[in-house]
């Protein structure tokens, strides 16, 4: 009988920590196009709702209610992650194909899978009118790598067929298997006169 996985913990907000001098990333038409395309993943179908649109990237898992986060610094709207998720997402039996996928991509690509995985699962438990099932880092703004931290100031996710603006940082293990550190801010919808300009599918 499988084991019934830990619920949620809770976020919370604190202030952003100093600036990292960090090297743009690049992107080109070519660039990893297979790395950047999200990898698909089975989840478990919430109860009581109707199943998602298709996707194409990881989608977060429903297996607890989540809980808002309680505001600790009102100067800032990051929201601080105190659990990480995934690891957890990743190492279920049926996306096996999703961890030997990752595999085949390049260290910067697989960095940001995994951290694109942790922004999905983060959302879905800490807004619960937020379903994520396509996440995109560089959709705004090229994303930033300092050694193992990525930074995201122009993401975007889409939810039950909207599109909406994120920033996120998030730090990883020296091995670059688990991430150690997390936080994002989820902004405002992006119009959808934009989504074209953007390359945002509807």
């Amino acid at each position: 009988m499988p084991q019934a996985e830990d619920p949620a913990v809770p976020v919370t907000l604190v202030a952003p920590p100093p600036a990292v001098e960090s090297v743009p990333r690049r992107q080109t038409e070519a660039e990893e196009q297979s790395g950047r395309e999200q990898l698909p993943i089975a989840t478990p179908e919430p109860q009581e709702s109707p199943p998602p649109a298709p996707w194409t990237h990881i989608a977060p898992a429903q297996e607890s209610a989540p809980v808002p986060p309680p505001p600790v610094d009102p100067g800032s709207r990051m929201i601080e992650a105190r659990s990480f998720y995934a690891a957890t997402v990743l190492a279920r039996p049926e996306n096996r194909s999703a961890r030997d996928a990752l595999k085949t991509l390049s260290a910067e690509a697989r960095d940001e899978q995994i951290c694109d995985t942790e922004a999905m699962e983060q959302i879905s438990r800490a807004k619960a009118n937020l379903r994520p099932d396509r996440l995109i880092a560089y959709a705004l703004e090229n994303t930033h790598v300092d050694g193992d931290r990525i930074e995201a100031a122009g993401a975007a996710f889409r939810s039950a067929h909207r599109w909406f603006r994120l920033s996120f940082d998030c730090t990883l293990d020296a091995k670059r298997n688990t991430v150690t550190a997390f936080r994002f801010s989820i902004g405002d919808p992006i119009p959808s006169s934009r989504w074209t300009d953007l390359q945002l599918e509807r």
